[in-house]
């Protein structure tokens, strides 16, 4: 890359860069003999020269008569061209930046708005069947209690993934559905509670009397983030079993 070439790419025009190796070389000029020394127009020389001097480029003294330019120390001047370059770069990057974050944030917004569902009785058990059936990825952490329903245990010894099985110790239940782990707990629940992660969805089954109840939560960051906590809890557990 040549000379030139370099001090274009620290904000000078092609006129600007000759000019100011021409003061390099020379040391000090007035206009006219810039003119003729870099072959621009006397017309034009002067423009160049003030926008090289607002640049800090080259310092003019104009108690000569007639008025004569010298180049400022390259190391000064290309320092004073690079932080005003570094300054420009940023300005435009926080402007890109504002924008954004501001379309960005919109996005991330809707994606993480939570869609609640309830379910109740036949619905509930229904949904909850085919969550289970039709999901390829699931982490499950189970409370069982009394009377835990045929239809639910039917399911979930269907289910593929890691679970995570908390109930009595001794419980049925936990020999029939052979869990990746079994964390045995001291009470009973009265009640059965049901809570798992399926393909980025939280599921929260209950049982109160006999009547089933539903709550379907979907929120793609928190599902995912509950998910793999589970998955990480059954890896741990497994390897310490």
């Amino acid at each position: 890359m040549s000379l030139l070439k370099h001090l274009s790419e620290l904000g000078l025009s092609e006129r600007e860069a000759r000019v100011y190796l021409y003061l390099v070389r020379a040391g000090e000029a007035n206009a006219r003999e810039v003119s003729e020394g870099v072959g621009i127009p006397y017309s034009k020389v002067y423009s160049v020269l003030r926008s090289l001097e607002d640049k800090g480029w080259v310092e003019a003294d104009r108690n000569a008569r007639p008025t004569t330019y010298r180049p400022v120390s390259p190391d000064v001047a290309v320092k004073r061209a690079l932080e005003r370059e570094l300054n420009r770069i940023r300005r435009e990057m926080e402007e890109h930046a504002k924008v954004a974050v501001r379309k960005l944030s919109e996005i991330y917004r809707a994606e993480r708005e939570t869609v609640a569902r309830t379910y109740h009785g036949k619905s509930a058990r229904e949904t909850l069947a085919e969550v289970l059936r039709s999901s390829e990825n699931i982490a499950c952490i189970v409370h069982l209690g009394r009377n835990l329903p045929r239809w639910l245990l039917e399911s979930l010894r269907r289910m593929e993934g890691l679970m995570i099985l908390k109930a009595k110790e001794g419980s049925e239940v936990v020999d029939e559905l052979e869990p990746d782990v079994k964390v045995p707990i001291d009470i009973e629940p009265r009640n059965t509670l049901i809570v798992l992660s399926a393909d980025h969805r939280e599921f929260f089954l209950g049982k109160f009397g006999e009547s089933d109840y539903l709550l379907s939560l979907e929120e793609p960051i928190l599902a995912q983030g509950i998910h793999d906590a589970v998955t990480r809890a059954c890896k741990s557990r497994s390897r310490h079993a």
